[in-house]
């Protein structure tokens, strides 16, 4: 039994030999932590719906393919089972937060930040090393201490 914490937007992919598709991204949790997941199946991004307890079957778990903050991650495809718990609630452990101005010293390269947005850029498409073009959006947030950086976002996530 799982609470679905984090959804992404549906991204969709090209790799070389003409191949494409689409895929989203996950984040599921349980009282003993949480774990990231990819699905390729569309019909699935459908039937998750953020803070949502599910009971997920026949997936596969395999070494992260993408530096994260987890080793392992959840691969959901076309028999992966999830049927809803709407009356399952899930006792999370509450997450640790870090402000700016720790995150500056920290050699840590995935965190959960909290801060106050100064600023937000206006969307700008650009290029990308492989020539294909995206969104980018630069935001600053800064602490209660004033300490501040900057995050870009690409893609969906401008918006």
């Amino acid at each position: 039994m799982s609470r679905c914490a984090l959804i992404t937007g549906m991204r969709q992919f090209k790799k070389e030999g003409n191949k494409s598709g689409f895929y989203f991204n996950f984040e599921v949790e349980n009282s003993s932590g949480s774990i990231r997941g990819v699905c390729y199946e569309k019909d699935t991004w459908n039937q998750l719906e953020q803070e949502t307890s599910y009971e997920i079957r026949n997936f596969v778990v395999r070494k992260s393919k993408k530096q994260s903050k987890h080793d392992f991650e959840l691969l959901f495809h076309k028999s992966t089972e999830i049927k809803e718990c709407p009356d399952m609630t899930i006792d999370v452990p509450k997450k640790k937060f870090k402000f700016v101005g720790d995150i500056l010293s920290s050699d840590s390269n995935i965190i959960d930040v909290i801060g106050i947005i100064g600023c937000v850029s206006e969307e700008k498409q650009v290029q990308t090393k492989k020539g294909t073009e995206t969104l980018r959006r630069e935001i600053t947030i800064r602490d209660h201490n004033l300490s501040s950086m900057n995050l870009i976002l690409w893609g969906e996530q401008t918006s």
